[in-house]
């Protein structure tokens, strides 16, 4: 009977329903493991029922507790999928230990230390401040990093207000270079930093140290006509543009509508830095209210522009009698604008009445009346030579030319340059 009973308790404890057993077999030493990186931490248990708590220590002569990874699992799991908090410090000298929640007593530990590394890591070393990229051209963008896997983003952080452009992703950061060929819509500024992050982990991230530069594009800009001028016919004005990190020479073309077809060739060549260009308006241009102005580089056809919106071109005097009566009243171009020593103000008059031509300062105040009478109707021109109602000369800046009638009221900008 002894001899059963011995036998029935051996195999009692062999099966582990009396002495309850936790084995840990990872981390079990030698493992070396990423914070920010997802690894198994996985056990074995007999006799154990209920939950087990997962903690991390360091045995430094005596073991001291780091962190919970896990509080509370099923001891039948098996396993745990531990995602290392960026936090975690660097060490050699880890363990981890899990418990019994119904016992404490049962427990296991791993045999031996297992390694925690440095964090991931990205640098931005370019653009990294001071540089000076213009939009329309390619550069590198550059990194270093360590232990780092996964996609990078990269964003172009804009000023100071939280403005940002995604630039793109690189799926391989052992790389360390992105090649960014910058397009519009991103906008050129003094304020520009680049940031690369983890996609599936922003918190792994790095931005440049100081702003760097994007300049505006090599290329054309219109900046007259741009929409909503009124220009005559055997009237003279000024195209006006904008030449950005080009040079050679452009043309200057009239389109109407959404015709690919130039209506006329206002010139075929002329320097692309001269940024102005008179253009006395043939009386052949039909009349209409959809004209825009394109200007191209000859040196780079993709470098062209047009006016933003559609301007009018119409007759002056509303027929091809130059003495007939104009079909509207309008204040015309102030030309030249911005002027030295005086300017030229053209309008025309429909109907006969009153007419008056004020000019104005930035604060509403009169400086000079040029004409406050009856008038006929007609084509006219008054020419303001920079001075006020007393005879002085008024200071350098910006004034207002007020045209007004019984009918018609317009005010236009002039600037006065001495």
């Amino acid at each position: 009977m002894k001899k059963r009973l011995l036998a029935y308790f051996l195999m009692l404890v062999a099966t582990g329903f009396l002495f309850a057993t936790i084995t840990v077999t990872s981390p079990n030493g030698v493992e070396s493991w990423v914070p920010s990186r997802y690894y198994y931490v996985t056990w074995t248990s007999s006799g154990v029922t209920g939950n087990v708590k997962i903690e991390l220590f360091q045995f430094t002569g005596i073991l001291t507790f780091v962190d919970t990874i896990n509080s509370s699992i099923e001891a039948s799991a098996g396993s745990y999928h531990w995602l290392i908090p960026l936090s975690t410090s660097p060490a050699v000298n880890y363990v981890v230990k899990i418990t019994s929640l119904n016992n404490s007593s049962d427990y296991d530990i791993s045999n031996n230390f297992f390694t925690i590394t440095d964090a991931p890591t990205i640098t931005v070393t370019s653009p990294n401040g001071g540089e000076s990229w213009s939009i329309g051209s390619t550069y590198p963008i550059t990194w270093t990093s360590t232990n780092f896997t996964g996609t990078i983003g990269i964003k172009l952080l804009i000023g100071t207000n939280g403005n940002y452009y995604t630039v793109g992703f690189a799926q391989n950061p052992t790389v360390g270079s992105y090649e960014w060929s910058i397009q519009t819509p991103v906008p050129p500024g003094t304020q520009m930093k680049i940031m690369l992050y983890n996609v599936l982990q922003p918190a792994i991230a790095d931005t440049s140290d100081n702003f760097f530069t994007i300049n505006q594009g090599p290329g054309v800009y219109v900046t007259s006509p741009n929409g909503g001028e009124h220009w005559f016919r055997g009237s003279s004005y000024p195209i006006q543009w904008n030449a950005v990190n080009i040079t050679g020479s452009a043309k200057i073309e009239l389109f109407r509508g959404t015709s690919t077809t130039p209506t006329a060739t206002v010139v075929s060549s002329t320097g692309v830095t001269n940024g102005i260009q008179m253009w006395n308006i043939p009386t052949t241009i039909p009349e209409a209210n959809d004209y825009k102005i394109k200007i191209s580089s000859l040196t780079n056809t993709s470098v062209y522009d047009f006016s933003n919106d559609f301007f009018n071109i119409t007759d002056f005097v509303g027929n091809e009698d130059n003495q007939a009566t104009p079909t509207i009243t309008a204040l015309q171009e102030v030309y030249p604008n911005p002027f030295k020593t005086n300017t030229t103000i053209s309008y025309s008059v429909k109907e006969t009445g009153n007419l008056s031509l004020e000019i104005y300062d930035v604060k509403g105040r009169l400086i000079r009346q040029l004409i406050h009478t009856d008038t006929q109707s007609g084509s006219f021109s008054a020419v303001w030579d920079g001075l006020d109602n007393y005879g002085v000369g008024v200071n350098s800046g910006v004034y207002f030319i007020k045209m007004k009638t019984d009918t018609y009221s317009f005010v236009r900008k002039m600037v006065l340059l001495k």
